[in-house]
């Protein structure tokens, strides 16, 4: 770490500690236009933003021009790889890519314990389904909880009445990782179950508890619990506990089903802090091979609904995911998200709780608001520690 070397276009009041990057390669093709002047603005800007000290080599001549494989300019070469020409994109977005391609590597996404809370539902059988394939994918193991709580005693179900009370309640949890009946082999589901538990207490803070525990690596939940005053209150508790959970949390719609994750469409909020989501980003989508969408959403009341989109490909040295730089204007935030999301055929969606404004306003505006978001697409909330 050293003071990082400012030029005449930054000014010395934004003196930061900033990190070297000795072998990265940045290069501006440009012959000194104003939209060649624009870029190199926005990529200092970028670069000060992320703390990074790389020198940038403008590059002029025509003869040395035509050695790139470009079709306009301006142009930004980071390491070789020509990642933007014709446009001069967003100080935002440069951010992304800068972390896309100067990222330090990581360790990958190691999940290996997913927790499933049910509460016998249909809709908690679908995510426990879920879960059980995403497990499948990722080689991991689901421990299914159930918290019977007496807040949430309701008019009685079929599926739940009986005269044993919780032991009925542990009886249909271990019927999940017991061989059927006149059957000797677990089947190909019930394998990647490994416990199934009851607990007694409130169901928001136990199942709180449960994501603050290590070994915990991901909760999975159903959007909607039983019907009546269960499914209102299993409910909402799914979306508070996406809120407040430490570990990352999927809520899974009623229909949604694990097709494994070919389109993840992030939605970004241009939040100062936003980069140190996105290796979390990267190394849960990884395994998927997929293209990540960075997606913008700007509410403005004049367009319905309006997209800019920037194909980058495979600009990293990772070859198993390729990325699209995303603008959406609309004038609903939530129905211009989805909107894309569905026209891309989208099969996960990913917010962090560094936006938290966006975030209240899918999870506490009126029902017919929530019922705007409720998409087939099941949505991946990843959390940020505040650095104190």
């Amino acid at each position: 770490m050293r003071e990082v070397r400012f030029n005449q276009e930054m000014s010395p009041a934004m003196t930061l500690k900033q990190e070297t990057y000795p072998t990265t390669k940045l290069e501006l093709l440009g012959i000194g236009s104003s939209k060649d002047r624009l870029l190199k603005a926005n990529l200092l800007q970028a670069l000060h933003e992320l703390r990074l000290d790389i020198p940038i080599s403008e590059v002029k001549s025509i003869d040395k021009l035509m050695k790139y494989d470009v079709t306009g300019i301006p142009a930004l070469v980071v390491n070789g790889k020509v990642v933007f020409q014709k446009v001069v994109p967003k100080v935002e977005d440069l951010k992304i890519v800068l972390n896309i391609l100067l990222k330090k590597e990581e360790p990958k996404s190691d999940i290996q314990r997913i927790v499933v809370p049910t509460d016998f539902s249909d809709t908690a059988d679908n995510a426990l389904q879920f879960a059980i394939d995403l497990a499948k994918k990722l080689s991991a193991k689901v421990h299914v909880v159930h918290v019977h709580s007496p807040a949430l005693n309701g008019p009685p179900t079929p599926k739940l009445v009986d005269e044993g009370g919780m032991e009925y309640k542990q009886s249909l949890l271990d019927t999940l990782k017991q061989p059927p009946l006149g059957q000797e082999e677990l089947s190909d589901d019930q394998m990647y179950i490994a416990e199934t538990k009851l607990i007694k207490g409130f169901v928001a803070e136990e199942i709180q508890k449960i994501s603050n525990d290590p070994k915990t690596d991901l909760l999975v939940m159903g959007t909607t619990g039983q019907g009546g005053l269960m499914e209102k209150l299993f409910g909402s508790i799914s979306l508070e506990v996406a809120r407040k959970a430490v570990c990352p949390v999927i809520l899974v719609p009623n229909k949604a089903r694990f097709r494994g994750f070919k389109n993840i469409v992030y939605a970004s909020n241009y939040h100062p802090a936003e980069e140190t989501v996105l290796p979390k980003v990267f190394n849960f989508a990884r395994p998927f091979k997929p293209i990540l969408h960075f997606a913008h959403i700007n509410e403005q009341k004049q367009n319905k609904y309006f997209v800019q989109s920037n194909y980058l490909g495979q600009i990293s040295n990772d070859e198993n995911m390729a990325f699209k730089l995303i603008t959406i204007e609309s004038e609903n935030v939530m129905k211009g998200l989805n909107r894309y999301a569905e026209e891309q055929d989208a099969d996960l969606m990913i917010m962090s709780t560094i936006q938290r404004n966006f975030l209240g306003q899918l999870f506490h505006k009126s029902i017919t608001q929530r019922m705007v978001f409720n998409t087939q697409i099941p949505l991946l909330i990843l959390h940020f520690e505040e650095q104190g």
